[in-house]
């Protein structure tokens, strides 16, 4: 139980600070308006990484359903387990989200633009080609389960130092293209969360872009995991 109640509460904190981080870039009314890119690779960066620590040993501070499923696949998390921290995970990110409009509703009530409003809580592709936008979000995925598994097994009790690491350096280099959304209960649970929520200016979620970042993800994260564990399993020549 505690475990699945620590993935809940990280993912909540971890989802309220990154898209906090979105909200304070984007919006208007902000002071961090228009910061920049690198401005959201640290700050998610850095949310990962200090939510992680006071999490990891109770849960692993995973926070990301493609990391448990990649695990499971990898043979390195128990199947049985899979579900309950998708679910926690799941619901952790929509009171993130919930928070983060709490805690914002000023600055969204003097934002115009309806596709900046849902950027805070989603991803989109920068230019819209839905074979290309998977792709994108399949090499992403890849490579952050495929680090992360690596991290793990190499440097086990630095691991969330790391994680928020690779988090920057992916978002840095191939984000441009899709938003980099890498964790599937983010941006469903954040594309939920404007749905439902009163906020002025706002349209509709791009519902049929959804399946991007969902799949994509998914997809992504197991392959990623599957090359981790084919890589791991490579006699050492040196």
């Amino acid at each position: 139980m505690y475990p699945y109640l620590a993935e809940f509460i990280g993912t909540t904190i971890f989802i309220f600070l990154g898209l906090s981080v979105n909200a304070s870039n984007y919006l208007e009314g902000s002071f961090f308006h228009n910061s920049g890119a690198l401005f959201s690779f640290f700050g998610w960066g850095l949310s990962n990484t200090l939510t992680a620590v006071c999490f990891i040993h109770i849960s692993g501070g995973f926070f990301n359903p493609i990391i448990p499923l990649g695990l499971a696949v990898a043979g390195y998390f128990s199947w049985s387990r899979v579900l309950g921290y998708i679910l926690a995970e799941c619901a952790g990110a929509f009171l993130g989200a919930l928070l983060m409009f709490l805690f914002y509703k000023d600055q969204f009530d003097q934002t115009d633009s309806p596709a900046t409003i849902l950027n805070v809580f989603t991803s989109d592709a920068a230019i819209a080609n839905m074979g290309l936008n998977l792709w994108c979000e399949i090499v992403l995925s890849f490579l952050f389960v495929f680090f992360f598994i690596n991290i793990i097994h190499k440097f086990s009790d630095m691991s969330c130092i790391w994680t928020g690491i690779v988090l920057f350096a992916i978002g840095n280099a191939l984000g441009g293209t899709t938003g980099w959304a890498i964790n599937p209960a983010q941006d469903l649970m954040g594309r939920i969360a404007h749905q439902i929520l009163p906020i002025p200016n706002k349209k509709d979620s791009n519902w049929g872009y959804a399946i991007v970042p969902l799949i994509g993800t998914v997809v992504g994260g197991m392959l990623g995991a599957l090359f981790a564990n084919l890589i791991a399993k490579i006699p050492v020549l040196i």
